[in-house]
């Protein structure tokens, strides 16, 4: 709110006329609003200018008289600062001419760090993004991901150093960590009362990501090897396994 440009914090000095010019976009206060001269200001009897807000500023904030100046807190180190940029780029899509404008499409990620919650910390464990949700037949889901090649080195994780991958196979319920084959699947296609080409190929590309098998070497039990592609070392970061329509009634 001091960044405003009508805020109490910017009523006079050369910070203003630039604050006016950002008006309330934030995403624009930038180091051009950085004080040259830090050091003179600190303490001092509050007069506008940049930084907005000086290092523990004095004045008469409430109006009392000159006699009852009063000092605020303000550690500019921690003030106004973004400690981590972590602002992200994103495109949305044209919804597609075969999908009409009243059916629901559900955007479905993966969120989290390669870590155990230990060193992922703030962040959180890998897992799906909404972790619960309920469709009908009929609406449509988006998976799409993006992991990443820069984790920590040593974080907990399997697969090549500082890499993340992920994928989607069905199990047959929440107790269960053993993929089903593909015959039983039923989320992305119901291949029970379909087991057609088109079915295998839509579950095997969840599950394989998109990895090129005459590339990949079975044999390959290296954690680093790109040939690994039990890891999923062969896959990119990014997955987008596109529009999924919702067909079958299940849990």
């Amino acid at each position: 709110g001091d960044f405003r440009s009508k805020a109490l914090a910017t009523t006079e000095g050369p910070a203003t006329s630039l604050l006016r010019d950002v008006g309330d976009d934030y995403f624009h206060v930038d180091k051009a609003m950085n004080d040259p001269n830090p050091g003179t200001r600190r303490r001092t009897v509050f007069k506008g200018g940049p930084p907005v807000l000086p290092q523990d500023p004095v004045g008469d904030w409430l109006d009392l008289g000159e006699d009852h100046r009063l000092q605020l807190q303000v550690n500019t180190n921690q003030y106004g600062r973004t400690f981590e940029d972590r602002t992200h780029t994103f495109f949305v899509r044209k919804r597609p001419n075969d999908v009409s404008s009243s059916t629901r499409i559900v955007n479905y990620n993966v969120r989290g760090r390669r870590g155990n919650i230990v060193q992922v910390y703030p962040s959180v464990e890998y897992d799906f993004v909404p972790q619960d949700l309920t469709v009908e037949v009929g609406d449509y889901l988006h998976f799409q991901w993006t992991g990443s090649d820069a984790n920590a080195k040593g974080n907990a994780g399997n697969g090549r150093q500082s890499t993340d991958r992920s994928n989607l196979v069905q199990v047959s319920s929440r107790e269960e960590n053993v993929p089903l084959a593909w015959k039983e699947h039923t989320l992305l296609h119901n291949a029970v009362a379909d087991p057609s080409n088109e079915a295998k190929a839509l579950i095997t590309k969840f599950a394989y990501i998109n990895q090129q098998t005459n590339l990949c070497d079975t044999a390959e039990n290296d954690q680093n090897s790109v040939q690994n592609c039990k890891q999923l070392n062969g896959a990119t970061a990014t997955f987008d396994g596109g529009l999924v329509q919702m067909r079958t009634v299940g849990v």
